[in-house]
């Protein structure tokens, strides 16, 4: 459902000769009315979230000096809600663009949500991520920020490489940690066991939800799936999955150990309004939605306030 209809879902209720009350709510309106519904919830709870007193490191007052997010993803009429996913490689992004994406026809394809790049390995912080995160923020997507993962690299200086600076930005979807089929065959190539890149994986998992009290989404390819893991799933499966695979299915096919899957990349070279060159497109189901905004052991509440910055 887009902006500005004013009206949240309805219930109808009937009786019959005998006085008993029949209710019955209409499917569409469950997925049409299902934003307006989370909306206010994810509303009430940030009203109890945010504090009023703040330390903040002089990147936090800057990324935070306007008012959080309150319109936190639109849904469309189908059984999917769309995003996409970028980084410094689709330079300076037109946010608003972007989100007015489609016409009136087209309005299930509008994106409501966005994955941005925030780090890589220990050393790597992604130039454009202040940008695209407060970009986005105007344009009233809700985002998420991601790590792609060094097997490599010391676990615990890759954990404080993506929160330095992360809390001022109260971003309202679940992190991620990025798992690329090309980094993983590289790390075994110069000895990295799978065994050893599970355990790391694990704990960085393990200490990302630790900090942020949010349980982490693993983005993964169907290849390295298969190819890489041999179709076993290194990690618990309470940590959903973020699947890419290009395919004109319904669905993407996911080995059965690494279900569920919570998002699905489709895309890899789209084109969209406001962004130069190719961008990913990302599919979640209606369905699910609510499970990325509301990824937090507190219920549905931004990052916490603070996370002491890692120098």
């Amino acid at each position: 459902m887009g902006q500005g209809s004013g009206r949240g879902p309805r219930l109808l209720v009937g009786r019959d000769s005998r006085g008993k009350v029949l209710g019955a709510v209409v499917a569409t309106a469950l997925v049409a009315g299902a934003g307006w519904a989370l909306y206010a919830f994810v509303e009430e709870r940030q009203q109890l979230a945010v504090g009023t007193n703040r330390a903040a490191t002089s990147e936090d007052a800057v990324a935070d000096s306007d008012a959080p997010v309150r319109q936190l993803g639109r849904l469309g009429g189908g059984a999917y809600v769309h995003g996409l996913d970028v980084s410094h490689y689709q330079g300076k992004i037109d946010w608003k663009a972007v989100a007015s994406h489609g016409d009136a026809q087209e309005e299930a394809l509008r994106p409501a949500f966005v994955f941005i790049k925030k780090s890589q390995g220990v050393g790597f912080q992604d130039p454009r991520f202040r940008h695209n995160a407060l970009g986005a923020k105007d344009a009233r997507l809700a985002r998420g920020a991601y790590h792609v993962f060094d097997p490599n690299a010391d676990v615990g200086a890759q954990v404080a490489s993506f929160l330095k600076g992360l809390s001022g930005y109260q971003l309202e979807l679940a992190p991620v940690l990025d798992l690329e089929s090309g980094i993983l065959t590289k790390a075994l190539a110069t000895g990295e066991s799978v065994t050893d890149s599970a355990e790391n994986i694990g704990a960085w998992l393990a200490q990302v939800e630790a900090e942020t009290r949010r349980t982490p989404i693993v983005y993964v390819g169907h290849n390295a799936m298969v190819r890489y893991f041999r179709a076993e799933r290194p990690i618990p499966s309470r940590y959903p999955v973020w699947v890419a695979e290009y395919t004109a299915a319904a669905e993407p096919n996911v080995p059965p150990k690494w279900l569920p899957w919570i998002v699905w990349q489709f895309q890899d070279s789209a084109t969209l309004p406001g962004i130069t060159g190719r961008v990913d497109l990302d599919r979640v189901r209606v369905r699910d939605y609510h499970k990325l905004l509301c990824a937090s052991s507190d219920g549905c509440v931004s990052m916490p306030e603070r996370i002491a910055p890692q120098d």
